[in-house]
């Protein structure tokens, strides 16, 4: 990008904005060499605090694409989709995405592909103009505890499929629900704070594995038929 000359760039501005450049870009006309050398020096600076990040992130990706990979093969794909983020939410067939400008796509018969990125717990990244393949960039499970050093390492023991598949939290509370079980024991049994457990719950409920049902003063969780048989299956 440094040795980029100032013309291809301004060649690339006409043809974007054809003619009609922004005001926001109008400095870079004037100064086009400036902006570059700028540029360039953000990007580097980018990529030399992201570099050690990427590298450790090895492991968690291959975890994140076997999650995946086993809601396909043990069919249920809604587990692969609803576990993405808090900001994705799946409704029915249909996957809603942050965006500030929302629109309606249909995929067309094109395949959905699954990206986890490392790049913040906020990134939400999507493109759907490929005639055979739609992506969606969601943040990597964990991402937090890999930005502070603390992911925690690949176990040598056969992989529990129910937390490959669900994560470790809901497979938990899959765990501790097969009798009606007070929200608050709950929370206080797996070590998880009143949020972060309601947060799970809600999303095993939307999936249709769990129900919660309040009986006076406190909240009741327990599995339903559909969230037994599936963890069932997972630890058979």
């Amino acid at each position: 990008m440094r040795d980029l000359p100032p013309d291809t760039l301004l060649a690339d501005l006409e043809a974007d904005f054809g003619g009609e450049v922004p005001t926001q870009w109008r400095h870079v006309i004037a100064h086009p060499k400036r902006w570059l050398q700028g540029y360039a020096q953000v990007m580097q600076r980018t990529w030399e605090t992201m570099q050690p990040v990427w590298a450790a992130a090895g492991d968690a990706l291959r975890r994140e694409a076997e999650r995946v990979g086993a809601s396909m093969v043990f069919g249920h794909p809604e587990l692969a989709l609803s576990a993405l983020s808090v900001r994705y939410r799946l409704d029915g067939t249909v996957l809603q995405l942050p965006d500030t400008h929302p629109e309606d796509f249909d995929l067309l018969g094109r395949r959905l592909a699954l990206v986890p990125v490392a790049s913040g717990s906020e990134a939400s990244l999507f493109a759907f103009d490929a005639p055979d393949i739609a992506w969606v960039g969601y943040p990597l499970p964990n991402l937090d505890a890999l930005w502070s050093g603390r992911l925690p390492q690949a176990r040598a023991t056969r992989p529990d499929p129910a937390r490959l598949i669900l994560g470790d939290a809901r497979a938990a509370i899959l765990r501790a629900t097969s009798a009606a079980t007070h929200m608050g024991n709950l929370s206080s049994t797996l070590g998880y704070a009143p949020g972060t457990m309601s947060h799970h719950c809600a999303r095993l409920e939307d999936a249709g594995l769990i129900r919660r049902c309040r009986r006076g003063q406190h909240v009741m969780v327990h599995r339903t038929q559909l969230g037994s048989e599936l963890f069932d299956l997972l630890t058979h």
